[in-house]
């Protein structure tokens, strides 16, 4: 599951997990950013959920 994470779109760090507990998020360690669903579900679903939520972000864009 976690090779299914996009990197950060606020820092661009790949140092992005899921939690285990329930509700599961999903979190950056470089800056902190999480993203946890608006609907949470356990189990597997929930993680996928999460998953999706995290993914769906864009980057932001930087001045140029």
């Amino acid at each position: 599951m976690m090779d299914e994470l996009k990197p950060c779109p606020f820092c661009g760090s790949t140092d992005v997990h899921i939690t285990d507990a329930w509700p599961h998020y999903v979190y950056c360690l470089g800056c902190n950013a999480r993203v946890k669903p608006i609907n949470p579900q356990f189990g597997e679903d929930g993680i996928k959920e999460a998953v999706m939520a995290w993914n769906r972000r864009r980057p932001v864009k930087e001045d140029t």
